[in-house]
């Protein structure tokens, strides 16, 4: 007569700890993300609240990505939690993680798109946003396809990211040598026309300030992938054993990039430029910008034209002058 026999077997950690050792510190660290982006939403908002006037598309657009990286921190909390307790993955944390890690992804790459093109820092339409969205879209797709789909998706996501990236540093490098000629314009319109400024701060000072975020955005679009991609293969061959420290690296990356761009696109108080009148350097500046080599032209911003002051006979009626902001 035979017997059938069933058993289960089950392993655990101490604590009744379903995790292997290398990855009970997730737990806690992934908590610790969360506190971090947290922190940054927190230091943009309170920027935002004390320069609220000045904020602009760009500013807005830059919320979703600390905001986005506070909730996926929290749902890989709760689902390293739940692998600890239980073994297993909830399916509403699953689901929820590959949406917003999809859509964090996402919002990084518009968000660095349009900043290098200049949106609300050299004009206030983008040009190419709609091959932004459209790419955005698909890459978006693309992800949540490799989740959901075939791996091999994953291989159109990475080429999209690589697209944008280069588009980065493409528009960057053309706003950067844009931003310098208005510089080179500025120097030379403002003696010639025996024009002078209101303020402390110049054009030439504003000027630099943009400049300066089109080449972080460069260094961006260079050192992220690099970074990144070294980052992966050292984890591979070297930290085999430490599963915490791999999953960790890239959360690392991200909220180094955040902190860069939340320091470089924070507004400022604008006061100084406020008292400034347009008229005729208005006219002088662009002219002289048109002139300008290629297709420059066509990224002229009236904005940048409104920080002088046309002679210095209007001097006497400063407080008086209409906002330019």
């Amino acid at each position: 007569q035979s017997l059938n026999c069933r058993s289960e077997v089950k392993l655990l950690n101490p604590g009744n700890q379903q995790l292997s050792s290398d990855q009970i510190p997730l737990t806690v660290l992934y908590l610790v993300v969360a506190c971090v982006w947290l922190l940054v939403l927190s230091m943009w908002c309170v920027n935002w609240a004390f320069n609220y006037k000045y904020s602009n598309g760009l500013h807005r657009l830059y919320v979703a990505v600390p905001l986005l990286k506070v909730f996926l921190s929290i749902i890989q909390h709760v689902r390293w939690q739940s692998m600890s307790s239980t073994g297993a993955e909830l399916v509403g944390v699953k689901t929820g993680r590959h949406i917003f890690q999809a859509s964090s992804w996402t919002s990084y790459l518009i968000f660095l798109m349009m900043a290098s093109e200049g949106w609300y820092i050299l004009r206030k339409k983008p040009q190419v946003h709609k091959y932004t969205i459209s790419i955005a879209s698909v890459f978006m797709a693309a992800v949540i396809s490799f989740y959901y789909v075939h791996s091999y998706f994953q291989s159109i996501a990475a080429a999209l990211a690589g697209l944008v990236l280069y588009f980065t540093l493409k528009f960057a490098r053309q706003s950067s040598r844009l931003t310098s000629h208005m510089q080179r314009s500025a120097q030379r319109v403002v003696p010639e026309g025996h024009m002078q400024y209101v303020s402390k701060r110049t054009l030439v000072d504003r000027l630099n300030a943009k400049r300066r975020m089109f080449t972080i955005l460069s260094y961006i679009s260079i050192l992220y992938p690099l970074v990144f991609i070294s980052a992966s293969i050292a984890s591979v061959y070297h930290l085999q054993h430490f599963e915490w420290l791999r999953a960790q690296i890239p959360e690392y990356i991200d909220l180094v990039v955040g902190f860069v761009l939340l320091y470089e696109f924070r507004l400022h108080d604008c006061r100084d430029y406020h008292f400034i009148a347009l008229d005729r350097v208005t006219r002088l500046l662009k002219a002289t910008i048109v002139t300008g080599p290629g297709k420059q032209a066509m990224f002229v911003a009236e904005e940048d034209s409104t920080d002088l002051i046309p002679r210095p006979g209007s001097l006497r009626n400063t407080m008086d002058l209409p906002n330019s902001s």
